[in-house]
């Protein structure tokens, strides 16, 4: 969750307190809420607090600009700083990346960085499985990926860096003490900071989101805590509930927030903030269109895709992934939504698995022309059970 667990901020606090003379510039990597920042921000009120946070829609919905001098919406690994900080943290951050990556990013914080916190849930002691995570926040990148233990950690090449080494219940906190610590040459050229959009469009979408956000996790706990109500409540209410959650936030997105998002195959099933196209007349699409002829837009003219449950009746497969990756600029969010191996409906023409979709993903296919539809990075992969099978939803980005 963007929220960061109580445990160990004790521990922090003193540690902080000892230090404060050696604390100017900081950086917090994956900070949600910005925990880090109102627990201590006021212990240092003359440092200077950037972050790097990777899911954009918590920039605006935490209002992030009013608390970071320099934002990086960017992956921690693929950060590059143009400085040298006093103090990295990182707090439950490491279980949402594979531990090969947390190891790398762990090496590369200790060359620019004096002193580094880190947060660490222990899903292996506590039996949490890889692949939970909050989902009532819309983000995919909460996912937890990793399970660790306090012994495998305190047992890295690191360790003797390691100051303070606290062990909870269910997490672990732990300050280290870089000894590869470098100067960073003010030739480097880092990661570019984020540009917001002017105060109205973070007031207004900033407030969207914390509403939007307000929504999904009532609607959570109704589901979990009262299942009846969703197994028994009317079509025709739910039917209005999402007419009326599109009537009031697609014109705000659509002027807040203005690049062009698709939202292909949709049916009546209408996304606020994006173009819906179908084939089917009577769903009252924006655009009536047939994927199978192309998508009526101009090369790199798209920022988003949302595909659902569409794929699995398309003859030409490989054309319709070569038109999303036509229209798409780099960088873009393609969302697809398939069924596993479901035979259930006689109009599913092809099958899948967890692996078709690899191609895309895996370079060594970039270069054979019968296979390349475009080149992209997996962001996220989730699974959920219906009644027939599974579905597995794939969140790629776009390289170009």
């Amino acid at each position: 969750m963007p929220g960061s667990s109580v445990l160990g901020k004790d521990v922090v606090f003193d540690w902080l307190s000892q230090n404060e003379s050696n604390i100017k510039d900081i950086l917090d990597i994956g900070p949600g809420m910005g925990t880090y920042f109102d627990l201590y921000n006021s212990r240092f009120p003359n440092s200077s607090w950037d972050c790097v946070e990777i899911w954009e829609p918590y920039l605006y919905q935490f209002f992030l600009h009013k608390k970071y001098e320099n934002i990086y919406n960017i992956g921690a690994n693929e950060f590059i700083p143009s400085k040298n900080y006093d103090l990295v943290i990182l707090g439950d951050v490491l279980e949402h990346i594979d531990k090969s990556e947390a190891i790398k990013l762990i090496d590369a914080l200790r060359n620019y960085c004096k002193y580094y916190i880190i947060s660490l849930p222990l899903d292996a002691e506590t039996g949490v499985g890889a692949g939970t995570g909050d989902v009532d926040w819309g983000n995919p990148f909460e996912l937890h990926r990793a399970k660790w233990t306090f012994d495998e950690f305190i047992n890295m090449h690191f360790h003797d860096e390691l100051v303070v080494k606290k062990k909870y219940k269910e997490l672990a906190v732990f300050i280290g003490e870089s000894s590869i610590y470098q100067e960073i040459s003010t030739k480097v050229s880092g990661t570019k900071k984020y540009e917001f959009r002017g105060s109205a469009y973070k007031l207004y979408h900033g407030y969207y989101l914390q509403l939007a956000s307000i929504f999904r996790r009532i609607k959570s706990k109704i589901i979990k805590e009262l299942p009846t109500i969703k197994k028994y409540t009317p079509k025709f209410i739910k039917t209005i509930i999402k007419k009326a959650r599109y009537i009031i936030f697609h014109p705000i997105i659509m002027i807040t927030n203005p690049g062009r998002r698709l939202n292909i195959g949709a049916g009546v099933d209408k996304l606020p903030g994006f173009l819906h196209i179908d084939s089917d007349p009577t769903t009252g699409p924006d655009i009536e269109r047939d994927i199978e002829k192309g998508l009526p837009f101009d090369d790199n003219s798209v920022d988003e895709i949302k595909c659902s449950h569409v794929l699995e009746h398309i003859k030409d497969l490989l054309f319709v992934l070569r038109e999303f990756y036509r229209v798409s600029k780099n960088g873009a969010k393609i969302t697809i939504i398939v069924p596993l191996m479901d035979a259930s409906d006689m109009t599913h023409i092809r099958f899948f698995d967890e692996n078709t979709f690899r191609t895309l993903t895996e370079s060594e296919y970039w270069n054979k022309p019968y296979y390349y539809v475009g080149k992209y990075k997996e962001e996220s992969r989730s699974f959920r059970q219906l009644s027939t099978c599974r579905d597995m939803t794939l969140v790629l980005r776009v390289i170009k």
